[in-house]
């Protein structure tokens, strides 16, 4: 929250896809990533990466390189995410699907974030370029008790299978709907009911105290 003005949506800080800062802030987060994955493997975290870039960032290969370099070996070498919004890829579909090549020769996967009502829109497209399909929270949020939610949760579970994909439930809180996720078959969830966001040297003690829980 900020100091003065509480809460403060991203909407309200974040530029949008025609401004010039736009970049500048990818760069800024790419940067805060690098910092992180080398902490993670300077501890010897098993920790798979994921960023998520504005389409304009992945149209310029130099600047994947450029992050690409700066990489440790071993986050290379297992390989890591960039995600896209959802609307970026249903609009820019042929210009997404050349992305996804190029990221698959440097071992980096594509990722479709937050996945509304136009994720309908992707069923039959065998040739989705993308390897996790990450269903938005508005659909998880409550949908132990929303027949309509449940229903568009299968069907990105049901595109995610036919691709290929791994599916993802975003912002799971609570055991009712951890239980309905669960049975609709996402194969990975997330959201506070196991860990809220936390700074790098949180999480990477968590990791640690999961990592002596499973020795003792």
């Amino acid at each position: 929250p900020h100091p003065t003005c509480g809460v403060v949506a991203p909407a309200y800080y974040i530029p949008g896809a025609s401004d010039p800062f736009l970049y500048g802030l990818s760069q800024f987060v790419v940067a805060r990533v690098l910092a992180d994955s080398m902490q993670f493997t300077a501890g010897n975290h098993e920790v798979q990466l994921s960023i998520r870039l504005p389409l304009q960032a992945l149209e310029d290969m130099q600047f994947i390189d450029r992050m690409m370099a700066h990489l440790p070996d071993k986050v290379r070498q297992n390989g890591f995410l960039i995600a896209v919004d959802c609307v970026d890829l249903v609009k820019e579909l042929g210009v997404v699907r050349d992305i996804a090549v190029q990221l698959a020769a440097r071992n980096i996967g594509l990722s479709i974030d937050g996945i509304d009502a136009q994720g309908a829109t992707l069923a039959g497209r065998r040739e989705l370029p993308v390897v996790e399909m990450k269903v938005d929270r508005k659909y998880i949020r409550g949908c132990a008790d929303d027949r309509i939610k449940q229903a568009h949760c299968a069907q990105i579970v049901a595109i995610a299978r036919d691709t290929g994909a791994k599916s993802v439930a975003e912002g799971v809180e609570t055991q009712s709907d951890f239980l309905v996720v669960r049975d609709l078959g996402f194969d990975l969830l997330q959201g506070h009911m196991f860990a809220k966001p936390m700074a790098p040297h949180k999480f990477e003690r968590a990791m640690l105290a999961r990592r002596y829980a499973a020795v003792a």
